[in-house]
C-alpha cells in the first residue's frame, strides 16, 4: 500500500479499535476466535503447516495495547486474517467456517459504522454532503453483494485441485481454457500449471463449483474425513 495513503493510528483510533475488538469478542460466534488455537492439545499436527501466521482476538488486543500497530490497515489485516485462517483450515460450510463468515461480515459492518480504515477527509466529506458519492444506499448494497475472492478462497481451491483425479483435472483444464486461457500455462514439456490468481470472480466460482462437484463424486471419503477432523477448530 502507498505509504502516503495509509492512515496513521491516533490515540482516539486506539480507543475506537478497542471498542471494535470488544464488540467482536462479545459476539456469540466469537468463542473459537478469542484465544490462540491449541493445535497440540487438539492433535492437529498439520495446523502449523497450513496456517503460517496464526492470530486471534487476544493477540490483536495485545499488539494494539503495546503499540505494535502504526496504521489502520495493519490491525484490520490482522483481524481479517483470523477469519481467513479459519476458512483456510476448515472445510467450507462446516459449522466453524460459517462462524468465521459471520464474524467477517460483522467486522466489515462495524468498520463501516465506526469509519475505521477510511481516510478522515473522505469520512468527514460524506457526513457534510448527504449526496456524496458512495452515500447512495443502493450503491452500498451493490458493493456488499460484490463477490470478493479472498486469499483463503484461492488457497483452498488450490488444495482441492490437488485431490482431483486425471479425468476431473482434464475437465477443469478444458473449462479454464475456454473461460480464462491466461490461467493455464505450459511448463516443462507436457506439464501444465494452473494459476488461480488469474481468474476473475465468475470464472473462479465456476471452477470452484466444478472441483467441489468432482470431489463429491470421486472422493467423498476424503472430504468427509477432513470435515470431521477439522470442523471443531479454527
Amino acid at each position: 500500500m502507498d505509504q502516503q495513503n495509509r492512515i496513521v493510528i491516533t490515540t482516539q483510533d486506539i480507543s475506537e479499535f478497542q471498542k471494535l475488538l470488544k464488540t467482536l469478542e462479545n459476539d456469540e460466534d466469537a468463542y473459537e476466535f478469542r484465544q490462540p488455537v491449541d493445535f497440540k492439545g487438539l492433535g492437529l499436527t498439520d495446523y502449523p503447516k497450513i496456517i503460517r501466521h496464526p492470530i486471534d482476538l487476544s493477540s490483536v488486543k495485545k499488539k494494539l495495547k503495546t503499540g505494535k500497530y502504526s496504521y489502520h490497515d495493519e490491525i484490520i489485516s490482522d483481524v481479517q486474517l483470523i477469519w481467513e485462517n479459519c476458512k483456510t483450515y476448515n472445510m467450507a460450510n462446516s459449522f466453524i467456517y460459517l462462524q468465521a463468515e459471520k464474524m467477517e461480515k460483522l467486522t466489515k459492518k462495524q468498520l463501516g459504522i465506526m469509519k475505521l480504515g477510511v481516510p478522515r477527509a473522505i469520512s468527514e466529506e460524506k457526513k457534510e454532503d448527504g449526496n456524496a458519492e458512495g452515500d447512495n444506499p443502493e450503491e452500498e448494497n451493490n458493493e456488499e453483494d460484490e463477490d470478493v475472492i479472498t486469499i483463503g478462497d484461492k488457497i483452498r481451491l488450490a488444495e482441492y485441485i490437488k485431490d482431483l483425479d486425471y479425468s476431473s483435472l482434464h475437465g477443469l483444464v478444458s473449462l479454464l481454457h475456454s473461460e480464462a486461457r491466461g490461467s493455464v500455462e505450459n511448463v516443462e514439456g507436457n506439464k501444465l500449471q494452473l494459476r488461480v490468481d488469474n481468474l476473475d470472480a465468475d470464472t473462479f466460482r465456476r471452477a470452484e463449483e466444478y472441483v467441489m462437484k468432482q470431489l463429491d463424486i470421486a472422493a467423498p471419503e476424503i472430504v468427509d474425513l477432513q470435515s470431521s477432523k477439522r470442523q471443531k477448530t479454527r
